[in-house]
Parts: structure tokens; sequence; C-alpha cells
């Protein structure tokens, strides 16, 4: 709960803030005390408060590359990194970055046939969500070369590229089979912030 206490100490004292996600995490809390919560924060807030989900900028490059799907019916996407959580806490760590995408490209609705299955260092579910079949697969091992992220829509595919320059990295998303990718794109984390704040 500390994002959320921090944040509200300075929303307090009329900062800006931007948080990693998740922005709070308590255990037994109801679908509408959730949204209460959240509703409370943001109203009292004011424009003043941004969540990093950094993967929702691949939405953008993404409708250039192969426009927007016609109906989402499929969602796959699959997140290696070099995490430490184990078990179920990678869903925790991992799974707003999967939501975050599918909710920007139009995805959403009640989720259903819930199939989770996890192990020491991945966790893995397949469920519907509205219409969508989705399938999230999650991998953390501390001792990978490298983070990899893919993901694919409606059988269309697209894959993260990370080229260190620097401290940082130059990003883009190569989408095989179509003009003009690997496309370009704005650093995730200045995406987060233009999208906090704009």
């Amino acid at each position: 709960a500390l994002h959320l206490e921090q944040a509200a100490l300075c929303l307090d004292r009329g900062c800006h803030v931007l948080v990693e996600k998740p922005l709070f995490w308590k255990e037994g809390l109801s679908r509408a005390q959730l949204a209460t919560a959240c509703k409370a924060v943001f109203d009292g807030a004011d424009g003043r408060l941004g969540v990093n989900y950094p993967t929702a900028c691949f939405t953008e490059p993404f409708l250039a590359s192969c426009g927007s799907p016609a109906k989402l019916k499929t969602f796959a996407l699959r997140y290696q990194t070099r995490g430490v959580y184990r078990d179920d806490a990678i869903a925790v760590d991992l799974l707003p970055h999967g939501f975050s995408l599918f909710l920007a490209l139009g995805g959403g609705g009640e989720v259903s046939a819930l199939d989770v299955t996890s192990t020491t260092h991945s966790w893995t579910a397949a469920m519907m969500v509205g219409p969508t079949q989705c399938q999230f697969d999650f991998v953390q091992d501390p001792d990978a070369a490298a983070s990899v992220l893919s993901f694919e829509v409606d059988g269309q595919h697209a894959s993260r590229v990370q080229t260190r320059r620097g401290n940082g990295f130059d990003v883009s998303l190569d989408v095989p089979g179509v003009a003009d990718t690997p496309r370009s794109m704005v650093n995730p984390m200045t995406s987060s912030i233009r999208g906090a704040f704009e």
C-alpha cells in the first residue's frame, strides 16, 4: 500500500505524481471496494496522478502498422523478464502490463473461463475477457540474458526490440510481414509520463 500512501501525501501538497504499478495492493478487496478506492484517489488528484503501465505504448505503433482490429477475437502476450518474483506474485508484477496493452487495443469485458498454471518461475493464464480469448505467459528469471516481450492480436505477431544506448534503450516494435517495421517509438517511460499528464 506504500505507493498509495506516499502518493496521497504528495497530492495533498499539490504535487503531480507518477507511480509505478500497482497503485496499491490490498488482499480481499471486492471489485466494488477497489473501484470506490480508485475513484476516490483519482477524483481527489484532479488530474495530477498517473500510474505507469508502459506496455500500453505499443498500441500506437501496432495500430499504425496493422490498423484497428475489426473485432478483437484473440490476444496473447508473452513477457520474460529478469525479475525476482515467484509463483503467483509473478502475475501481480506482470499482469498489469498485459492488461494495459489489451485494454488500450480496445479489449475489455467480464473475465470468464479462467485457467491458471504457475510454477516457481512462470505464470500462465488463459481466459475469456468479454468476447476475446486471451493468453498471458509470464516468466521471471534473474539469470536470463535479456527481457523479451511479444504479443499477438488476431493472429498478427509483434515484438518489442530494444537497443541499448547509453544508460537507456531505444525501443521499437517489429511486426513481421508488415512494411516499415521495426517502427521506432517513444521511450515507454516518456510515453507513460505524457499519457498521465497531457
